[in-house]
């Protein structure tokens, strides 16, 4: 509207944010960057729960390893949206707006450019599905020296500095394991992985193809929280994009079309409706078959239990389904977790202003327990919704370890595939030998 008009013309602004949602994820992140330097927990609840935080009371109960311990983390911010409507309904882009001493007035959600660790990885996953291939691939999580355009080869290691022989797809990307995510990026390629981020609401990885490499598939390349909460929406939603138009003068080729939404309506000083939103738009983006396969990986929690535990702070009480990606960055300069039930999508990172290096505080730690707290409450009352299997994927029987078809030998799982993706070779890692006792 111009600034004339916005400093001076007596509008009324009227915005997506669920007040009471905001500060609820606001004092729940709070409350657990508190107890992650340090301060005794039961008391740092309560104090909250008393002040009117009973989000707070969500936050699940540290780690053995993390009770009384500095951390050396400051700060946090949350991004909550509906997916189906686009609409942002909580953003905390930091815990303490004011204090230049810590947050410096600036707004890490919507602002900040952070890696995004292995939150990343879905994007290249589904890249991989959207060209063929299918969740019962297997990857040889093994040590590998992977071909680099430097001449210089790149050996990644996964999280727990262990290797887990074959995995396949399903489980190689529920337990987040590294190499495979690696190996899945070479087959892939880069560029189409930066394009399908594109396309689901990435707005940066854009300098150039030359400057991304193998390690984008582990957060190797700067985004923002509001983006990645926007991009995973379009998986809790079918497939689908919903927001505003991207003003024309900001259009970008190849980039999202549409934004997420934060403001419901604008009137001026005679109650005049300047500008009002709606009725979302909408812009097909995956495949609701695709789609249904990454909600059905991310919301697997018994593919997730062999690297996150059983319970973990990535599930939802009384079974409700919830699919979530945790993202930790090298010396754990950050903390995330992406998540979404098919109502709600949040997004949390936690980290310090400057870039400084946390002790020891990965995603599933620092960042996953405030999202876990702030979808418990909001989902309060609200029906279990599950993700709707959509027509177009048939069930197959699948080696459990190979991902071929299985013979008499072999453990077994059933997997979901596109028609036309499943295993047609039968499974030559179990074999039969005859023993001479």
């Amino acid at each position: 509207f111009g600034p004339e008009l916005v400093y001076r013309g007596g509008l009324r602004v009227y915005t997506t944010i669920d007040l009471d949602l905001q500060e609820q994820a606001q004092c729940t992140a709070r409350a657990q960057v508190r107890r992650l330097y340090g301060e005794d927990e039961a008391i740092v609840i309560q104090e909250a729960v008393e002040n009117g935080c009973t989000a707070a009371q969500f936050l699940p109960p540290l780690r053995a390893s993390s009770v009384g311990r500095d951390h050396k983390v400051s700060n946090g911010a949350v991004v909550v949206t509906r997916p189906a409507t686009g609409e942002i309904l909580a953003m905390v882009g930091s815990l303490d707006y004011w204090n230049t001493d810590i947050d410096g007035h600036f707004n890490v959600a919507a602002d900040g450019q952070r890696q995004p660790g292995s939150s990343f990885k879905p994007f290249t996953y589904v890249t991989l599905l959207a060209q063929g291939e299918n969740a019962a691939h297997t990857f040889l999580d093994v040590r590998r020296a992977f071909q680099h355009p430097t001449g210089y080869p790149y050996v990644p290691e996964n999280y727990d500095r262990k290797y887990h022989g074959p995995q396949r797809l399903r489980l190689a990307l529920a337990r987040s394991y590294n190499i495979p995510a690696v190996d899945a990026l070479a087959l892939a390629g880069v560029d189409s992985v930066i394009r399908t981020a594109h396309r689901m609401g990435i707005n940066t990885l854009d300098r150039g193809l030359e400057y991304y490499g193998l390690s984008l598939t582990l957060g190797g390349g700067e985004v923002h929280l509001l983006d990645m909460v926007y991009a995973f929406s379009v998986f809790a939603n079918e497939g689908r994009m919903c927001g505003a138009p991207v003003p024309e003068s900001q259009g970008r080729a190849g980039y999202r079309e549409l934004d997420p939404v934060a403001i419901l309506r604008v009137e001026d000083r005679a109650g005049n409706v300047l500008y009002e939103y709606t009725q979302p738009e909408s812009r097909d983006i995956l495949s609701p078959q695709l789609a249904y396969l990454m909600n059905s990986i991310l919301s697997d929690r018994v593919a997730r239990w062999g690297a996150f535990s059983r319970p973990n702070p990535l599930e939802l009480s009384n079974d409700r389904p919830a699919a979530a990606k945790t993202g930790t960055t090298n010396d754990y300069k950050d903390a995330w977790t992406i998540g979404y039930t098919p109502q709600l999508a949040a997004g949390v990172w936690v980290g310090n202003s400057d870039n400084s290096d946390m002790k020891y505080l990965a995603g599933v730690t620092g960042a996953a327990p405030i999202w876990q707290a702030v979808m418990e409450y909001a989902l309060q009352g609200e029906e279990s919704v599950p993700f709707v299997r959509p027509d177009g994927l048939v069930e197959r029987a699948v080696c459990a370890v190979s991902g071929n078809l299985p013979t008499g030998h072999c453990p077994t799982a059933n997997e979901l595939f596109i028609p036309g993706t499943e295993p047609t070779e039968q499974c030559n890692i179990h074999q039969v030998f005859r023993v001479n006792r």
